[in-house]
């Protein structure tokens, strides 16, 4: 194995599809005459065990430039993390998101002159994320999720749920974020006790805007964009919404779940709910889109922030989110989980954050409620972005092959035409672009030339030195370019007190930052945020392992 491939992909006999190594292999594989001397011959070279692998046992990265970035991301605790720390967090992060070398983390950018590279980083970084998240297969195939709307006998038995991510207005205006920095209790409550929270929730006035009818609701919270409605899906849904507009109406039904005393916590919970809630939270920042002057309605807000919400109850219904928080939250009724989480991140500050850069091409045109749906839908398929499904190759099994399926760690487009993967290259930059994972995207020259990448990293990362030196600019353009994640992270340092004192004000924080340069928000000022003293951070980071 010469040092160039080494140097480029570790594990080079697994990664090789498409390289003339690989073609030559597989032959002679398939030929009876060579193939014992072949495999003798393999057992010497670094290959991975599809035995550690299927018994989710630790990998070595296999070499050094890939031990450095299992380091720098994985290793730092990352996989801990379902969001990006914010760049302007409204009040002390907390819990995984306190650890060091999380706080000032970017994405990772890869480029590599390697076509077997971007495969070979995916799979590996990924597999390492997986495993600390779960620990072992059998824990990561055998969890359920916990948000689904349950029914026991004909009656909706999960409102709880619908209560985290049901946008209640009247409740989510009436705290501010920024106003406390309290985070959720953990006790957790028999049934009898929760319906208390939920109905209380639900039975306020303005839990619901005027208009909203049972089958707009049941769509918006489901996650459609529009009014259609599937009863042979979604059934356990509406009969979730019909209890819930009917509270909201004024309505109490005979079949709701039974109460018991009131519980002594019920007027802290009801305020954790609207503060730290997804629904509330998207609510907020929805309504912060919103200017005086637009034409968005009160029921196309609640839509957009429901179809929001129904994003974020994706992610924590995902199988690695939910080991995740029981590692962060252990011996926590889970929907208190989601609480304690949405406040130790942030959540808040980084929709903001997230919606601003989403909306901003369109803020010199009147928003209406189209418009709200659109970047509503964006951000909700950017976080339940699915898994891709990477595969090696097995040289001791030519006839199986080695599956990692990845979402930690992406690659951007691929060395095979008419591929699946080539066919998701909009959606994973999408992903990439969105606070939420991958956290890491590995690329060739298909990912140097006119892309964004920037919106949350400022990381360039060149895992071979480029033969043409214009290919260190074309690189690193993809992270130095106009209101990139840089730029933020210097306005927040620089600002944090004035961009507070926006959001306390109702005002939109991201809307204001670059006003504050004290120059028109033109190109220059996106660019360079670079006040007196200098930038805090690098616009971008080239390294060479």
């Amino acid at each position: 194995m010469a040092v160039d491939y080494w140097k480029s992909t570790p594990y080079f006999v697994n990664f090789g599809d498409g390289y003339q190594l690989g073609e030559r292999l597989r032959t002679a594989l398939s030929d009876p005459v060579v193939r014992p001397d072949v495999r003798r011959a393999l057992a010497k070279t670094q290959h991975l065990d599809h035995a550690k692998l299927d018994a989710f046992e630790p990998v070595d990265p296999g070499n050094a430039r890939m031990r450095q970035l299992v380091a720098d991301t994985v290793d730092s605790g990352w996989w801990r993390l379902l969001w990006m720390p914010p760049s302007l967090p409204y009040a002390p992060l907390s819990g995984p998101y306190a650890e060091p070398g999380v706080s000032d983390m970017t994405k990772r950018l890869i480029f590599s002159s390697w076509a077997a590279t971007p495969t070979a980083i995916a799979s590996l970084v990924s597999y390492a994320a997986t495993r600390h998240i779960a620990g072992s297969r059998v824990a990561l195939d055998g969890t359920v999720p916990r948000l689904d709307w349950r029914v026991d006998g004909g009656r909706p038995a999960a409102m709880t749920t619908l209560a985290l991510f049901w946008p209640a207005p009247a409740l989510a205006l009436r705290i501010n974020p920024t106003q406390t920095t309290s985070t959720p209790t953990s006790t957790s409550r028999t049934t009898g006790a929760e319906a208390w929270y939920w109905t209380s929730i639900l039975s306020e006035r303005e839990s619901a805007p005027p208009g909203l009818d049972v089958e707009g609701a049941a769509a918006a919270v489901s996650g459609a964009a529009d009014e259609t409605f599937d009863p042979d899906d979604s059934r356990r849904l509406a009969l979730h919404v019909e209890v819930a507009l009917d509270l909201c109406g004024g309505r109490p039904r005979a079949d709701m779940e039974p109460r018991t005393r009131e519980p002594e916590d019920l007027a802290t919970v009801i305020d954790e709910i609207g503060l730290f809630a997804p629904g509330n939270i998207a609510y907020r920042c929805v309504g912060r889109l919103v200017r005086p002057t637009d034409s968005a309605t009160a029921v196309g807000h609640w839509k957009a922030a429901a179809v929001l919400a129904n994003g974020l109850r994706s992610l924590f219904n995902r199988p690695d989110a939910i080991l995740l928080l029981d590692q962060a939250f252990p011996e926590t009724v889970y929907w208190r989980a989601v609480l304690q989480y949405c406040a130790a991140g942030s959540l808040e500050a980084v929709l903001d954050e997230y919606l601003h850069h989403l909306s901003a091409p369109d803020r010199s045109e009147a928003l209406d409620d189209a418009k709200l749906m659109e970047f509503a839908v964006a951000a909700r398929s950017a976080m339940t972005s699915r898994p891709s499904r990477y595969e090696a190759f097995d040289p001791l099994r030519p006839s199986h092959r080695i599956g990692f399926p990845s979402r930690f760690a992406l690659r951007y487009g691929s060395k095979r035409a008419a591929n699946d993967e080539d066919v998701r290259q909009p959606e994973i930059q999408a992903a990439f672009n969105s606070p939420f994972w991958p956290y890491v995207l590995a690329t060739t020259s298909v990912g140097q030339e006119g892309i964004d990448f920037h919106w949350w990293c400022h990381a360039a990362v060149h895992w071979n030195t480029p033969a043409n030196p214009v290919d260190f600019e074309q690189r690193e353009g993809r992270v130095h370019r106009f209101g990139g994640h840089a730029i933020r992270k210097n306005l927040a340092h620089h600002h944090r007190g004035e961009l507070l004192a926006v959001i306390r004000s109702g005002g939109n924080a991201w809307d204001a930052a670059y006003d504050l340069q004290g120059r028109p928000r033109d190109l220059p000022t996106h660019l360079r945020a670079a006040p007196a003293g200098g930038p805090r951070r690098p616009l971008e980071t080239s390294r060479n392992p």
